[in-house]
């Protein structure tokens, strides 16, 4: 069961990576064929869509049990309760990255004693997503964003403008 999340790690990241790596030597082309608008709607848009489906994946199965009650002595209430909220945290967009790696644990701890339903293996899929492209719109807050985008130690362009014009 361990093969699911493995696979939703890796195979994104080897698929992107050797696609750049077939740009950079020149075997394909870099293609405009989609504008960039589209693609800022999609990037913007597409992770409040999978954060949604996430809280229904999650809440929905959860209401219609009793795996959440103290009294009924599931051994996974604690883990159901951190899980909640987490995705309560990557459904309002707070560090969604940094929330989602930790709901994906508790998913791997899980697996560990039960094996995963069908809705947790596409929730796996829809974390592995935000961990990929972000919160997207509608976030609280957005911390990783700036370790992603920002390089450390080096210039903007603000700083590139001032240079050249001194």
């Amino acid at each position: 069961m361990i093969t699911y999340p493995i696979l939703s790690l890796a195979v994104p990241f080897l698929i992107g990576f050797s696609h750049d790596w077939m740009i950079v030597c020149g075997m394909f082309k870099k293609s405009k064929s989609i504008s960039s608008v589209a693609v800022r709607i999609i990037n913007r848009w597409l992770p409040v869509a999978i954060r949604i489906l996430i809280a229904i994946l999650f809440f929905v199965p959860y209401s219609q049990s009793s795996s959440l009650d103290f009294e009924s002595g599931s051994p996974f209430v604690i883990e159901n309760l951190v899980t909640g909220i987490f995705v309560l945290l990557l459904v309002f967009g707070f560090a969604s990255r940094v929330t989602a790696i930790g709901a994906l644990l508790m998913l791997g701890i899980r697996q560990m004693y039960i094996p995963l339903k069908a809705y947790e293996v596409i929730l796996i899929l829809m974390y592995v997503a935000i961990i990929y492209s972000g919160s997207g719109a509608l976030s609280l807050w957005k911390p990783e964003d700036k370790l992603i985008f920002h390089r450390a130690g080096g210039r903007n362009r603000k700083d590139l403008k001032m240079e050249r014009a001194g």
